[in-house]
């Protein structure tokens, strides 16, 4: 399935809403908004639009006025930001992000369950830059230093990976551990970002016009050029689906684009007024628009059976343009153009024949070059050329055997490289390339096998670290380093070790709160170590240290307030 064009279902205007924001779509085309009550001050509800217009509040709010509110279809849960302020607005209460610093925002973005936030931001000077990542209650994950100035950052849907812009033209990925998956460069500052479901697309926006897609392994899969500054990206759980504002300022106009998911423009929509917000369905069915006047609309989208980009005019004479493309080899394009013909004529045989040779013809040529790569081991390519085919042609039994040996040639360099990152002591790097394998080959048993063998070898490296934390009595990393051994290699003994760990770290934190003399914070922790191990003898004897010295320090401080008083 491929998009054809958009039909708009509704268009509606309401003075001081916010703009359409990333996740604010639902499946089912429904449309949530944050809309200003009548006649009541900075008051607001947040409210869900169906495909028929009909309002239905949600959740009432009131707030200051904010540069931007970020809601979605699927969560109650939602922020707003000012320059200098994030707020959280999640089971009835109002929270501040990062309320103790003195910064100033930039962008945000929330993932569509509304459970996890992003935040770029930089110092009051301007001179040092950010992205924090957060849950909607509050607390901070983590935050990385970025080199140069920020622009953009977006979530992917299921809050698992976050992509940040900067001016410099930077795109990159992490995942919710503040790991980097990749980053790219591109020649151009980057305005505005999208991601899928699970970080395998990540949709661009630049300020000169390019609109473009980086995949999982951080390589740009596609890029256009359009008029005007990218002011919008959105894109579908899969990224089959994305839609493009762009703003064209000697015209003060905007362009709505439609592109399929490899980057080809199914719609071109000019608007005489700016656009602003953006969103696509997750399941790319419905896309949503907002104008800075408060206008919204919702467009379904329609889609073209044929699995390729259909036509933007149909031919009048399809036989003589497929001819016409013959004799340039563009076997593909004919195929495009004749299947659309045969769909409208089904029973014109002189057609269907036609179609039928280019076809095969079609296939023809790419067999060569599927063997071609087979001959330079370019399995990968192979690969890419062979499930195109296979789309195709479902059912040809030759396909099938070429994909079967490609993908097994391409587990097997898979395994090589996760051989040779081995001997550069990259052991992560490894661990992906054989899960990587095992992805091509469910069936083969050798990649399990070594990714089993390298787990317990990074188990046992794990172990080490936290002996030797522990011989340190740091028990954050000891137990860190033996949460990550567990998840490789799971093991009551390593439970036991953890339960004892936490319980050491424990009692020391609060033993270092008896000596300051911080009595409530170490009676706390004294109960945490009870509740693991209630025969903790020493825990039970400084908890009851800790509780007489609090009640005394009570009876002092009455005692003291008579002695003022007389």
């Amino acid at each position: 399935m491929s998009v054809r064009t958009l039909n708009l279902i509704w268009e509606e205007r309401v003075r001081g809403s916010y703009p359409v924001t990333a996740y604010a779509l639902g499946n089912d085309g429904n449309l949530t908004r944050a809309i200003p009550r009548p006649a009541e001050v900075r008051a607001y509800d947040l409210t869900r639009i169906d495909l028929g217009g009909e309002r239905t509040p949600d959740v009432s709010f009131s707030t200051q006025t904010l540069t931007e509110i970020e809601v979605t279809a699927e969560s109650r849960s939602f922020l707003g930001m000012t320059a200098k302020e994030v707020y959280l607005f999640h089971n009835g209460t109002k929270t501040q992000f990062l309320g103790d610093r003195h910064i100033v925002f930039i962008d945000t973005a929330l993932s569509a369950d509304g459970k996890r936030i992003v935040v770029a931001y930089s110092d009051m000077a301007g001179i040092s830059f950010e992205v924090a990542c957060g849950e909607i209650e509050g607390q901070l994950r983590w935050a990385r230093n970025v080199a140069t100035s920020l622009n953009a950052v977006a979530i992917s849907r299921d809050g698992n990976y976050m992509a940040y812009g900067t001016e410099a033209g930077t795109v990159a990925l992490l995942d919710y551990r503040q790991r980097e998956d990749w980053q790219f460069l591109l020649e151009e500052p980057v305005r505005t970002l999208a991601c899928d479901e699970t970080g395998k697309h990540i949709i661009y926006g630049t300020a000169f016009g390019k609109i473009g897609c980086i995949s999982v392994s951080g390589e740009r899969t596609w890029e256009i050029g359009v008029a005007g500054e990218i002011v919008g990206v959105a894109t579908s759980a899969d990224g089959s689906v994305t839609a493009a504002l762009s703003y064209v300022e000697i015209e003060d106009a905007s362009h709505l684009y439609c592109l399929t998911g490899e980057g080809t423009i199914a719609l071109d929509m000019p608007f005489p007024k700016p656009l602003k917000g953006l969103s696509v369905s997750g399941n790319g069915l419905f896309v949503a628009t907002g104008f800075r006047d408060g206008t919204a609309q919702v467009y379904e989208v329609q889609k073209s059976e044929t699995g390729e980009l259909a036509p933007r005019r149909l031919s009048r004479n399809p036989k003589k343009d497929a001819e016409a493309l013959f004799a340039l080899g563009e076997w593909e394009q004919a195929c495009r153009i004749l299947r659309e013909a045969i769909k409208e004529q089904p029973a014109n045989l002189p057609l269907f024949d036609l179609y039928t040779s280019a076809f095969n013809k079609w296939l023809e040529t790419q067999f060569a070059v599927a063997h071609t790569h087979f001959e330079t081991k370019d399995f990968a390519s192979a690969v890419g050329v062979l499930e195109a085919m296979h789309t195709e042609a479902p059912k040809n039994v030759t396909i099938l055997s070429l994909l079967q040996q490609a993908n097994m040639g391409l587990a097997r360099q898979w395994m090589e490289h996760a051989q040779y990152l081995l001997t550069q002591k990259d052991e992560d790097g490894a661990a992906k390339a054989y899960t990587t394998a095992i992805e091509l080959q469910p069936n083969l048993r050798e990649p399990r096998e070594r990714l089993q063998e390298l787990n317990h070898e990074r188990a046992l490296h794990a172990d080490q670290r936290a002996e030797a934390f522990l011989q340190q009595e740091n028990y954050p990393s000891a137990l860190s380093s033996w949460e990550q051994a567990q998840l490789l290699v799971p093991s009551p003994e390593r439970a036991a070790k953890i339960e004892k760990a936490q319980i050491a770290f424990e009692f020391a934190t609060g033993m270092e709160n008896y000596n300051l003399k911080q009595y409530p914070q170490a009676i706390f922790q004294f109960q945490k170590v009870l509740a693991r191990d209630p025969e903790h003898t020493a825990a039970k004897r400084f908890l009851q240290f800790s509780q007489r010295f609090t009640n005394d320090t009570a009876t002092e401080t009455v005692q003291s307030r008579f002695s003022m008083l007389e």
